[in-house]
């Protein structure tokens, strides 16, 4: 498992599966936030024509039930229904007597209203005159009488018949119209149920009426009464979406009621094109990431090709591309990091070379070092017997000046500590001034913790060199040469080396300060020597600090600053 997810843990790997991932998971969102979003509106919208279907079903049951109410009213202020009732007040034996003109005067009413299977009258007491002399309690409650006295000829609704559920009552006082509005008695009407039904929709979805007394008067499933708010509800497993309503009018609760299966169905119907949509968008999702992988790793892999294909031994620059301001900076920035390596190892390639040329010269000028020290030495003891211990010690520093001078080319290092390079300049002042006598005196100054400090062999003895061959030797005053050594701050040292010879010109002082080599005969050590013993010996360029200040009357000061750590050798 590791060395598979070793395999294939690449960039374009991470790339790819963060764009998938991010897509999945927004993809996912949006459906399922979709989904939601729809499903809300798709209910509101079914609720919102439930309700409306329960507001047009009430108005209808509403005008149903004025009809009825209408009919009533016409009925009991029919001319011959007023005058029979008239006669009839305090008289109900007369009843027998208006038999005909009640039948006579219904039978125009019947066919408006089909549902109303009776007309009954009743005089005040509650005997009845039409077409029964049953008293009126007996299908009538007092409560429902009193409303009616109260309503004052508006139409009450009783409820329904107690030997049947499929018929109702409603009943009004009949007041004479010609006669102050005075009550004479009662109109008692007898309806079918089935009158205020009526059906909407699939044959899945039905409605329920209820009086203003909460009992069932009409509807389907009468089996199944709703007693419910709105909401969902499950009848026999099935589910529906109830919505309730109350008749201003009749007082009625009419319940509505929607069956959600076919709703169901569009929304499963919908979820399903939903996932398809979702995985279409998915794939996508998984192909664009794929494409802005590649093309955002691409530049990386041509980069990563370049250094894989070059040459053993030769890092090659690639093109830059412009894809990306990034890829293009990365780029630019390989190709100048190449162009560095190469630069760094064409110079130390250089040093190399100088540093073996050096060696290869220094070895071809070696003729027997050990014969010359010997003839040396026998020259200075020949010299003592003489007498001539002056001379001998003229020849003793020549001898160890020589002896420090060559042993530099046969040692391993070219390394030395700072009193060793002071002892050897002072043996060769120490001959200079055999030639030069009182014309040379010089001061060598140095802090005591800075005498074991590393430098360069022989890296000063050519300042003093030139300074008496080319400052002070054509001058014929007394020349002047100060060493100066001292710490300048905690990790570096200043060498300062004065002259009052003969300066230097304004033309060839400024070829020096420029690191220019400059040649004045065989006596001359060249300053560009100096500058490259210093670069090679120190990974700082330390070769920028060496400077000359120069005036043809006052002399020469040279300047150097040098690490006090360790150096290469």
């Amino acid at each position: 498992m590791r060395a598979f997810i070793k395999k294939y843990n690449t960039l374009h790997n991470q790339i790819f599966l963060l764009f998938s991932l991010v897509s999945v998971i927004s993809i996912s969102a949006v459906t399922y936030i979709g989904y939601n979003k729809f499903s809300s509106v798709y209910n509101d919208v079914v609720q919102a024509q439930l309700e409306q279907t329960s507001v047009e079903l009430n108005s209808t049951i509403d005008a149903k039930y004025t009809q009825v109410s209408m009919i009533a009213s016409q009925v009991s202020t029919d001319e011959d229904i007023q005058n029979a009732m008239y006669q009839m007040l305090g008289n109900p034996e007369m009843a027998g007597l208006q038999k005909q003109t009640f039948k006579r005067t219904l039978n125009s009413y019947y066919p408006y209203v089909d549902s109303i299977l009776d007309y009954r009258f009743y005089a005040l007491d509650g005997t009845g005159l039409f077409p029964t002399s049953q008293e009126l309690n007996l299908i009538i409650d007092d409560a429902s009488i009193q409303k009616a006295l109260d309503a004052e000829g508006q139409l009450i609704w009783v409820g329904q018949d107690t030997k049947s559920y499929r018929y109702s009552y409603a009943i009004k006082v009949i007041r004479l119209m010609n006669h102050s509005y005075e009550n004479s008695g009662f109109l008692v009407l007898k309806l079918a149920n089935d009158f205020f039904d009526t059906r909407f929709g699939d044959r899945d979805n039905f409605i329920q009426i209820f009086d203003n007394s909460g009992r069932f008067l009409t509807g389907q499933n009468s089996s199944k009464l709703l007693f419910s708010d709105d909401g969902e509800i499950s009848i026999s497993g099935e589910p529906f979406y109830v919505v309730k309503s109350v008749s201003t009018r009749t007082e009625w609760t009419i319940y509505v009621a929607q069956s959600m299966v076919s709703y169901n169905q569009e929304i499963q119907k919908i979820r399903l094109f939903l996932v398809g949509i979702a995985m279409i968008g998915v794939v996508l999702g998984f192909l664009l990431s794929w494409i802005i992988a590649s093309y955002i790793t691409s530049p990386l892999k041509r980069l990563i090709e370049a250094m894989r294909k070059g040459p053993k031994r030769q890092l090659l620059h690639i093109e830059e591309t412009n894809s990306s301001i990034e890829m293009y900076t990365l780029h630019h920035t390989y190709n100048q990091f190449i162009t560095d390596i190469e630069r760094l190892i064409e110079e130390v390639y250089e040093k190399q070379l100088h540093q073996q040329q050096a060696e290869l010269k220094a070895l071809q000028s070696q003729i027997n070092p050990h014969f010359l020290y010997n003839t040396l030495n026998t020259f200075y003891w020949k010299l003592i017997d003489d007498g001539k211990d002056e001379l001998a010690e003229y020849v003793l520093s020549m001898s160890a000046l020589f002896k420090y001078s060559v042993s530099s080319s046969t040692t391993a290092t070219d390394v030395v500590k700072l009193h060793e390079e002071l002892d050897q300049i002072e043996h060769y002042l120490n001959l200079m001034k055999m030639r030069l006598d009182e014309r040379l005196s010089w001061s060598i100054q140095c802090e005591p913790e800075l005498k074991d400090v590393q430098i360069p062999k022989l890296i000063l003895q050519p300042f003093i060199e030139n300074a008496i061959i080319h400052g002070i030797e054509p001058k014929r005053t007394k020349g002047i040469i100060n060493i100066n050594i001292q710490s300048n701050g905690p990790k570096r040292l200043s060498i300062i080396i004065e002259d009052n010879g003969k300066g230097i010109p304004a033309a060839m002082l400024e070829k020096l300060n420029k690191g220019t080599d400059i040649s004045t005969g065989i006596h001359h050590i060249g300053i560009h020597n100096i500058r490259m013993r210093l670069a090679i010996h120190y990974s700082v360029n330390v070769a920028d600090s060496l400077c000359f200040s120069s005036d043809e009357v006052r002399g020469t000061k040279v300047s150097l600053v040098l690490p006090k750590g360790e150096i290469e050798g």
